[in-house]
């Protein structure tokens, strides 16, 4: 099954613990998706979504980061991610604001299907946990994300070094354009 040129291939549904997943050590484990320019949504609407398990331990005083797309510029890169302390899950763009937060917990260690949907028409972003809709959608005027394709796209990591994701992945996807709450469900 195939979305568009932007669909990474690290799938499998979440059957049980270690099958068709990736488990990833919080310390150096990460995928590097590359610099391939369909990665990149420049101005444009995306989707980043993936199934993740995540305990609550594992994010207790770091990050998880689930994806980092484009360079380290301001508004250049998007960052989607477990939050340290809350297990809620963030998306930002890099060095700018707003964020965009759950305000729920992902990390109790069952396994969940998250979701962030930037639209660019609009210019908000909006989170999905397990197909619902979750937050507030966040208005980006201003700070629109401008994904850089002269930067690169990680599973796991950010570049910075700090943030590696600790639990398991699966079914991880980029989508180019803004997929609707009924795509996501």
């Amino acid at each position: 099954r195939r979305g568009d040129a932007r669909d990474v291939a690290v799938r499998g549904p979440p059957f049980a613990p270690g099958e068709a997943a990736l488990s990833l050590d919080g310390v150096d484990g990460m995928v590097d998706l590359g610099t391939d320019a369909r990665l990149f949504a420049g101005g444009g609407s995306f989707t980043l979504e993936s199934w993740i398990k995540v305990e609550a331990a594992d994010i207790a005083s770091k990050h998880a980061q689930i994806f980092t797309i484009g360079a380290d510029a301001t508004v250049e890169r998007a960052d989607f991610r477990v939050n340290s302390g809350t297990g809620e899950l963030l998306f930002t763009t890099y060095g700018g604001s707003p964020s965009t937060t759950s305000g729920v917990s992902v990390a109790d260690g069952t396994w969940k299907h998250v979701a962030v949907v930037f639209d660019a028409q609009t210019l908000t972003a909006q989170l999905y946990i397990d197909g619902q809709a979750t937050g507030t959608a966040q208005s980006y005027a201003g700070h629109a994300p401008n994904i850089s394709s002269a930067g690169v796209a990680y599973l796991g990591h950010a570049p910075n070094g700090a943030s590696y994701f600790e639990g398991l992945l699966s079914e991880a996807r980029i989508w180019g354009g803004a997929r609707s709450a009924a795509e996501i469900a």
